[in-house]
């Protein structure tokens, strides 16, 4: 969840801003994607051990990986699903979410108003 957050972010400040064909910024995102995996990967797997002393998982035993928290094939893998959850789910929760704050913030305004009228008319009672 934290690399397609981080994706999210990337994605909504800087590369959906690029003036390129939208090949390259499909092609930026998925490598955004995939780095910002493999970040959070090494940094929880690296970060856990350190804590407690543990490892979570150990990706030296898969070809063709070195360090036990990142490892090409499954990383490029968990980024290419936070590019797939950036690109199509993210925009369709993006439009419900964008109608329900708009809902919810009138209706918490109203709440708001109408609390005021009535702290109002009983202070002034």
């Amino acid at each position: 969840g934290s690399g397609v957050f981080l994706t999210i972010l990337i994605y909504e400040v800087f590369v959906q801003r690029i003036k390129v064909k939208n090949i390259y910024k499909e092609l930026i995102l998925l490598v955004f994607a995939i780095v910002f995996t493999g970040m959070v990967e090494a940094s929880t797997g690296f970060g856990y051990e350190a804590i407690t002393g543990r490892m979570l998982w150990d990706y030296r035993d898969t070809f063709p990986c070195q360090l036990p928290y990142v490892c090409v094939i499954p990383t490029t893998l968990f980024g290419i699903l936070s590019y797939l959850v950036v690109r199509f789910i993210h925009p369709l929760l993006k439009k419900v979410l964008d109608n329900t704050y708009t809902v919810l913030f009138y209706g918490l305004f109203a709440i708001f108003i109408l609390d005021m009228i009535y702290t109002l008319t009983i202070l002034f009672s």
